[in-house]
């Protein structure tokens, strides 16, 4: 995680920034702690599905990739891509859903997997689905951030 250190009046030291590092390497360490834990998820299926969520989150809230800092500069169009850095506050917000994003699809191949034998474990789909929907709706309600703004009524 990389701080950015900004020094402001009497010496006292903030840390507006934190970037925790790109989608790609967060999908990585993902996989390296869930192939440990049992799962079955290959790191593409990991990367689609944080790619999935990354992009909702981007639906209800501007992410720091999409500021420009010279006004010189039209605003294009990019694409969401493995190699974009999110913030530490974005991060916080996406992680828990790309996780039960993961629960989910590890849930419903473990059921599928029933009909070969093999034991089951974990949470069952369904409850999996609950619990994504649910963080969907959470990260819905905390990533959606508008500046204050006056309205100012005539006569």
């Amino acid at each position: 995680m990389q701080l950015q250190q900004v020094r402001l009046e009497n010496g006292v030291k903030q840390y507006p920034m934190a970037i925790t590092g790109t989608i790609r390497q967060f999908c990585q360490t993902l996989y390296d702690e869930l192939l440990t834990s049992g799962y079955s998820l290959l790191p593409d299926d990991i990367e689609n599905i944080a790619l999935t969520n990354v992009k909702k989150l981007a639906g209800w809230a501007r992410l720091d990739a999409q500021m420009l800092d010279d006004d010189s500069i039209d605003p294009a169009f990019f694409e969401l891509t493995l190699d974009i850095s999110l913030l530490a506050d974005e991060w916080v917000l996406v992680e828990p859903v790309i996780r039960a994003h993961c629960d989910l699809l590890q849930a419903r191949r473990m059921e599928g997997s029933q009909a070969m034998g093999v034991q089951a474990f974990g949470v069952s789909s369904s409850e999996a689905n609950q619990i994504y929907q649910g963080l969907l709706e959470q990260m819905k309600k905390e990533a959606f951030i508008h500046e204050p703004f006056n309205i100012e009524l005539g006569d």
